[in-house]
């Protein structure tokens, strides 16, 4: 959809709004805050949208020490999937130092982030893209400081046999607690 141009002293109309306003960005599906729970169950997803944005703001609820946080898609019908998943990402700390951050080939989950103590905040955010096309494999691509290596983590994932799923969620799970907030965002579709 073509983008309208206004011009100076031209009034907004309620259908210029409805037409180009409501046709862009986000829009807010839903969220939750958590409180020392070892996996959060991503809901919301719709066949409304087809691309959606997931941001998380976590903390590990007490002690200290790196744990990894992981997601799996739900199938509405099969359950979660337990294998299928391809990828890796990278790190690069704030001395130049780059490595692969976890590869996975066929494996039963992909990683999203870190947390590490009760009061360094992991904020992360992923895009999941390909959700109700059938002909495309659902992908996540998104990235996250990791406060406890103070590194930069880019990543991307595919789920090999989404072509015949309906996901309706995400769970994330980690070996400890976590504590703190997520929200899941739809991309509008013109």
């Amino acid at each position: 959809m073509a983008i309208k141009t206004f011009t100076t002293g031209e009034v907004l109309t309620a259908a210029d709004t409805n037409t180009f306003l409501a046709n862009a960005g986000l829009d807010y599906v839903g969220g939750a805050s958590v409180s020392n729970v070892t996996t959060i169950d991503v809901t919301g997803f719709t066949t409304t949208y087809n691309q959606f944005r997931v941001v998380y703001a976590l903390t590990r609820h007490s002690g200290i020490g790196t744990s990894a946080i992981t997601a799996q898609f739900r199938d509405a019908t099969s359950g979660y999937t337990t294998t299928g998943y391809y990828g890796a990402g990278v790190t690069s700390n704030f001395t130049g130092t780059v490595a692969s951050y976890a590869a996975r080939n066929n494996a039963a989950d992909f990683a999203v982030g870190n947390v590490y103590d009760n009061v360094a905040t992991e904020r992360g955010a992923f895009d999941v893209g390909g959700m109700n096309t059938m002909a495309v494999r659902p992908t996540v691509s998104g990235s996250v400081y990791d406060t406890a290596t103070t590194a930069a983590i880019t990543y991307g994932y595919e789920y090999a046999g989404g072509r015949t799923l309906t996901i309706d969620r995400i769970r994330l799970s980690c070996a400890v607690g976590m504590t703190g907030t997520w929200r899941l965002y739809g991309y509008r579709q013109a």
